[in-house]
């Protein structure tokens, strides 16, 4: 969690208490708006409040270590096209993890 995420998440259930039928997006907008032209020393309480609870994550989790999870989803799928004497097959790549769809059809 970050400095905006803490000072959003105050805001917005004092936003939902006066305007209930208010969408998450509306209030998104307007906070983010409001959030931008703060200065350092009006976020700053929020910063050592995000500091404050890493440091307490940390103790309660004393062997966390951060590690990238690798994305395939973003990867465009690849058309392989083989064919035989009657037969047309396609094979579709999903992501780099070599995951195979078969499509097989006949022609006559």
């Amino acid at each position: 969690m970050n400095a905006f995420m803490i000072w959003f998440t105050r805001q917005r259930r004092k936003i939902l208490q006066k305007n209930p039928k208010m969408q998450y997006s509306e209030i998104s907008k307007w906070l983010g708006g409001k959030w931008k032209p703060f200065s350092e020393i009006k976020k700053k309480p929020f910063i050592d409040e995000v500091k404050r609870l890493w440091e307490v994550y940390l103790k309660e989790n004393p062997n966390y270590k951060y590690m990238r999870k690798k994305s395939t989803l973003l990867e465009t799928p690849r058309i392989l096209p083989a064919s035989d004497d009657n037969r047309t097959t396609s094979a579709l790549q999903l992501g780099s993890n070599r995951h195979m769809i078969h499509v097989t059809s006949t022609y006559q």
